[in-house]
């Protein structure tokens, strides 16, 4: 895969808007090794669908994602389903809060 921009001009485009990138130099190494190797990067972002707080804020990072894409990187947006029917399995005791129904 040929990359239309570098690796610190793809840096440069995603911190617009942004107050803090942390870890900005490990970002910065796999946008390199991408580069380099001229494979894309695989970018997840997963959204709980049993919260009902879906806000703007969000829309920073979905707009990050589509410059992803735009700069030929993959991204994989995730809509839990079956870990939001029983709950999460992080240690917590309690099963979330359903809202609405899941069938």
């Amino acid at each position: 895969m040929k990359f239309e921009a570098t690796p610190t001009e793809q840096l440069r485009e995603i911190k617009k808007g942004v107050s803090e990138l942390l870890p900005e130099a490990e970002f910065l190494k796999k946008l390199e090794d991408s580069y380099r190797d001229g494979r894309p990067l695989v970018v997840k972002f997963g959204a709980d669908p049993s919260r009902p707080d879906l806000h703007l804020g969000h829309a920073v990072v979905i707009n990050k994602l589509k410059l992803l894409q735009d700069f030929g990187h993959e991204v994989n947006f995730l809509i839990g389903d079956f870990t939001a029917q029983i709950g999460d399995p992080t240690g917590r005791k309690k099963t979330r809060v359903q809202f609405g129904s899941i069938q």
